[in-house]
């Protein structure tokens, strides 16, 4: 399984990681904080891609809706989360 995560915030992003790790072990996470570099790593449809897109990205070209239309376009296999990732922002 390998997730995708596509994030322009840097906390939240170590946030994420650390509770995905915390579930599931030795899961291969990559990061993204912009759309389009995102885009150009996915390169074929795999069932067992899962992408957690932030919904709202300041300096990508695409936020996390449009980004989950081209990833379909690509990966017409793996699972598309869209995530408003603030709300971790009161995690102690």
């Amino acid at each position: 399984m390998k997730i995708f995560i596509l994030e322009d915030d840097s906390l939240q992003i170590l946030r994420l990681k650390l509770i995905l790790e915390s579930i599931q072990p030795n899961l291969v996470i990559q990061t993204f904080k912009e759309s389009d570099k995102l885009l150009q790593h996915i390169t074929q449809p795999d069932e067992n891609n899962i992408y957690l897109l932030d919904i709202e990205l300041k300096n990508s070209r695409y936020g996390g809706f449009e980004a989950s239309q081209r990833i379909r376009e690509i990966d017409n296999l793996g699972t598309i989360i869209i995530w408003y990732f603030s709300i971790f922002h009161n995690i102690p």
